[in-house]
């Protein structure tokens, strides 16, 4: 059974496009549900019909299960069953009746443009005062966060020869999905860039960001030489906001900002989906919701009546 989860799982990778988390939920979700009923081999896969199924969400729900964890669980189902009788190795696929609930949208938190601003302000002037590569560092990451909205597992694996100066644009490779995407830079982030290139090279003077070892390098070191992590990301983030008087803000907050800017700046939403990498439009359509209730807000203040 492990040996043809595995195999489900490379279908989930390569064929559609899924993300690393999203595979792992998937196969532990599928798992979950075989060891319920202990399938322990193929023969017996061949002999779950719908009433098991329904058994099982009856389960979830008599337990709990939140509404977004038992729409990925039905969605885990559906996809593996959906291999298996595109494999042939069933003939019926007891999930066909299954429908995905639908879950209530969930606004993320936005900050306003002046509290972006605040933040940023603060991680510049603390890298100008104290001259040093790791606040250089981390005032190019919060930078490169909101002026692109990229995710921070993204960000991390980010090498020198992944950024393009002249075009102001970086190649995000193996993004979510597999597909690697460009998404664009402002001044702000170009002088960052500078900044840091410049703390490198005061430290060895042979370095140059364009000479071949170098542009494998990771832009965003640790005090070990090594890549930074996600977890210390999300720490940088946390501190330099709590500095600045913002709390409870992460690296997602910057995307979310990000999206929600753009699309009130009147972006095209089609021109944001590419940006932030979004396989589905519905995705990058939340964000409007976010947006036409600030536009609601102005409004209501600003009408006379």
């Amino acid at each position: 059974m492990n040996e043809l989860l595995d195999i489900f799982a490379k279908d989930l990778r390569h064929l559609q496009g899924l993300s690393d988390n999203t595979i792992k939920a998937y196969t532990s979700d599928v798992l979950d549900f075989l060891q319920r009923l202990v399938v322990e081999d193929v023969d017996e896969l061949k002999q779950i019909q719908y009433d098991e199924i329904r058994d099982y969400l009856m389960l979830l729900h008599a337990n709990s299960i939140s509404r977004v964890s038992q729409c990925r669980k039905i969605s885990a189902l559906k996809s593996f069953f959906g291999f298996l009788r595109k494999n042939q190795i069933i003939e019926t696929d007891p999930t066909a009746k299954v429908t995905v609930p639908k879950v209530d949208v969930h606004l993320p938190g936005v900050l306003n443009e002046n509290e972006v601003t605040m933040l940023l302000d603060y991680a510049q002037e603390t890298a100008a005062r104290s001259q040093d590569y790791f606040d250089c560092r981390n005032t190019l990451l919060v930078e490169l966060l909101y002026s692109t909205g990229m995710r921070v597992s993204e960000l991390v694996k980010l090498t020198w020869g992944d950024v393009d100066l002249a075009s102001r644009s970086i190649r995000v490779r193996d993004a979510k999905g597999g597909k690697d995407r460009v998404v664009l830079f402002n001044d702000h982030v170009l002088k960052a860039l500078h900044s840091l290139v410049e703390k490198l090279h005061s430290t060895n003077t042979n370095t140059s960001v364009q000479s071949a070892d170098v542009r494998q390098e990771p832009i965003f070191k640790n005090k070990h030489g090594g890549c930074l992590n996600v977890r210390t990301a999300r720490q940088i983030v946390y501190d330099l906001a709590r500095a600045a008087g913002l709390q409870n803000v992460h690296p997602h907050t910057f995307r979310h900002c990000a999206a929600t800017h753009l699309l009130d700046g009147g972006a095209d939403i089609r021109i944001v989906q590419e940006l932030l990498g979004h396989s589905n439009l519905q995705t990058t359509q939340k964000y409007t919701h976010t947006s036409v209730g600030r536009l609601l807000e102005k409004y209501h203040s600003a009408f006379p009546r």
